[in-house]
């Protein structure tokens, strides 16, 4: 179950330069977070009687603390901490009885697999035994391979939802989503095939599938077979 978090920063005087200051390195901050897989889905701010407010959507209750940070965060806390009054201090807005993610969850499954849609913020490894979201920092993979998955992860969002449009670009999108040979589905496949490596364990490439045979579709073999 997700938690919504908030932070309240202050800019180290009034003026409208280190307001802009401040802003532009809170947004910074929140961008490298989104890529580490701390935060999902596109975090909220505004500014409220002279302070600026953060709120953010963490998969676990403890995303945000600094042990799962990578160089690139850090270096934005860094950055953020010149331009604002006091320390960065999340406040969950969770409830205590949910349960807290561990990295020993996804360690041990068993299995991974690759898949997103239109309506999702989450993440696109999933837990092959338990059906669920892996965050993307709980997992011992480089920075920079967070960043493609989430980047594949987007794009894969904006095809599903061209073909769920049903208008001018369907038929094409659908190839993009359906055919194991498409930029798409090749970008996913060689994420997966990272991810095995570099995790140790079977990680699948969901292909979308809508248009099938009427006779013999569930006897067929696997497109990449």
């Amino acid at each position: 179950m997700p938690f919504i978090q908030e932070a309240i920063l202050r800019p180290c005087n009034p003026g409208n330069e280190c307001r802009a200051a401040l802003e532009d390195a809170a947004l910074s901050l929140l961008g490298t977070l989104s890529t580490n897989g701390q935060i999902w889905g596109e975090p909220l701010t505004a500014w409220v009687d002279g302070g600026l407010h953060l709120l953010a959507k963490t998969p676990c209750e403890d995303s945000l603390d600094s042990r799962y940070h990578s160089n690139w965060v850090e270096e934005d806390v860094r950055r953020l901490r010149e331009h604002c009054m006091g320390s960065l201090s999340w406040r969950s807005r969770g409830t205590s009885d949910t349960q807290r993610c561990s990295p020993t969850d996804w360690e041990e499954c068993p299995a991974l697999y690759l898949f997103t849609h239109a309506f999702d913020d989450s993440s696109p490894v999933v837990a092959g035994d338990k059906g669920e979201p892996a965050p993307l920092y709980l997992l011992q993979i480089d920075p920079r391979d967070r960043e493609a998955l989430l980047f594949w992860m987007r794009a894969y969002r904006h095809h599903d939802s061209i073909w769920l449009d049903s208008r001018a670009l369907e038929k094409a999108a659908y190839e993009q989503l359906g055919s194991i040979n498409s930029e798409l589905s090749q970008r996913g496949r060689a994420l997966a095939i990272g991810l095995e490596r570099a995790l140790k364990k079977p990680t699948y490439y969901y292909l979308h599938r809508y248009h099938g045979l009427r006779d013999g579709e569930a006897d067929r073999s696997c497109p990449g077979c």
